[in-house]
């Protein structure tokens, strides 16, 4: 037989356009059609196994629980490959936030460090942003 293997992280689908929104649309059709067409079967013109009302009020339920655009207030992004060693200044809109570091962590609340050693950055929506992560020059120790 065949192995599952249960992914390392859970998520909802992120949907970054418009195109990307009616194409999941699209493809979450077929689902829908086949749980309109369970409930047409079992309903008084078929198999009567419940009421007009009843089968109304399932096709209503399972219209409504079509997708669609959510209205959120953040969003966030993870930056992976960065130099654990190094100290980064994080700008945004051309403002310094403050510096993030995996040894000294995250001095701020909008930044976070994952386990595997990416920085995860959570910003507010009312805008447009333009986020810059710059390191800070080590420090060479004398010898």
């Amino acid at each position: 037989g065949a192995s599952y293997f249960k992914p390392k992280k859970a998520s909802a689908l992120e949907v970054s356009s418009r195109k990307d929104l009616f194409f999941y649309l699209l493809m979450s059709l077929p689902l829908y059609i086949a749980l309109l067409v369970i409930v047409w079967r079992l309903g008084p013109s078929n198999l009567d196994l419940f009421g007009t009302t009843t089968q109304i009020m399932l096709a209503a339920l399972i219209v409504s629980l079509a997708p669609g655009p959510v209205k959120s207030e953040a969003t966030s992004f993870t930056v992976r490959q960065l130099d654990p060693a190094k100290t980064y200044s994080l700008i945004r809109d051309g403002q310094a936030l403050g510096e993030v570091s995996q040894k000294g962590g995250a001095e701020l609340p909008d930044a976070e460090w994952q386990g595997d050693g990416s920085l995860r950055i959570t910003t507010s929506l009312d805008g447009l942003r333009s986020f810059v992560l710059q390191a800070r020059p080590s420090k060479l120790s004398a010898r």
